[in-house]
């Protein structure tokens, strides 16, 4: 019913449901930086692809795909809506919260904007935090004790993580909690990324220069690796760099008639 009407991340992540979650409670809804409605319909189109390709093979039929973005955005909401249609109730805007881990969020860190973001699964997992951050007796404390009683009390405990992380840069943060076993990451910006991270900035960011050497751009590889190996980051080419090739070798234009439509025009 809505063939006609027009559509781009914003809209489509609203009419798919993710936006109504988004954000902090009692706030309007935030959307997202990343448009998700652009990245859930390829894993859609991958899967009927695949099973249109088996069709065929079984039966020799080929068969018409027709993929809505939409759609593929509001399949993301399966616990959302399996909640609602099984309890009637409505999940609301939790913010930085998730309702299996406490604490859960980012976590303000020495230094200008720097935070580390933290999540705890478990009861050990929050005894193992307690002690890294000088604070044993968190995890005796009645309000602290179980994840129920963390739950309730989650303004409390983030100030309580927040005294410690203030202090302490966000990548000593992170390498502190992680040593010993629990979930920590730094919030990184973009020379995170390209400069501090000793992973990304080797393996995943690559710099590449432009066809005629006046500059050099970074961009990312490939995320995937095969025995080892990221595939090979090339330059895109020109406009026309491989015309000759393409209508002399490809489409087997001759010498001669490849001029003539360079001269007339036809081919730049």
């Amino acid at each position: 019913p809505y063939r006609t009407y027009g559509a781009n991340g914003i809209g489509v992540l609203a009419y798919g449901g993710l936006d109504a979650n988004m954000g902090f409670p009692g706030r309007p809804p935030v959307g997202m930086g990343p448009l998700y409605s652009d990245f859930s319909s390829p894993y859609f189109a991958m899967a009927a692809l695949m099973a249109a390709l088996h069709h065929r093979q079984r039966t020799g039929e080929g068969q018409f795909i027709d993929l809505a973005q939409a759609q593929a955005t509001a399949s993301l909401l399966g616990v959302d809506m399996l909640e609602y249609t099984a309890n009637g109730h409505v999940r609301s805007p939790e913010g930085n919260r998730a309702r299996d881990f406490a604490p859960h969020g980012a976590y303000r860190c020495w230094g200008e904007d720097r935070w580390c973001a933290i999540a705890v699964g478990s009861d050990d997992e929050w005894g193992r935090l307690c002690t890294e951050i000088g604070r044993p007796e968190l995890a005796r404390d009645p309000r602290f004790a179980t994840h129920a009683a963390r739950k309730q009390h989650e303004q409390a405990l983030d100030e309580a993580i927040s005294a410690w992380t203030c202090e302490r840069d966000a990548w000593q943060a992170m390498h502190v909690l992680q040593a010993a076993g629990v979930m920590a990451g730094v919030v990184e910006d973009l020379e995170d990324m390209v400069v501090r991270d000793p992973h990304l900035s080797v393996l995943h960011f690559a710099r590449v220069p432009d066809a005629e050497q006046y500059a050099t751009y970074t961009t990312h590889n490939q995320p995937m690796r095969f025995d080892g190996e990221t595939p090979p980051l090339r330059r895109a080419p020109l406009f026309g760099e491989h015309n000759e090739y393409v209508f002399r070798e490809v489409l087997g234009l001759s010498e001669k008639r490849y001029i003539e439509l360079l001269v007339g025009s036809v081919i730049y």
